[in-house]
């Protein structure tokens, strides 16, 4: 998948916008991916992207998460439709 489009479905499922066809689409472009590199960045973009102002984490609680998904990278995590 071209990296415009995977960049538009996961802002679209980050905004609770997608629709289920998008969703199943990013779902599979992410178990299908070979580069991890190439999701990583997009995650990362889209992080920087993410408006701060919700205050839904604070920077430790953040940084926690961060580093028990990268822990954990090799388990399935179920996805929330």
């Amino acid at each position: 998948m071209e990296t415009l489009r995977s960049k538009y479905l996961l802002q679209r499922y980050l905004d609770k916008t997608a629709t289920p066809a998008e969703i199943d689409e990013l779902m599979a472009w992410i178990e299908a991916e070979p580069d991890p590199e190439i999701l990583a960045t997009l995650v990362d973009r889209a992080w920087d992207d993410f408006p701060r102002v919700r205050g839904i984490l604070t920077e430790n609680e953040s940084e926690q998460m961060l580093r028990h998904v990268l822990d954990h990278e090799s388990e399935t995590i179920p996805v929330p439709r």
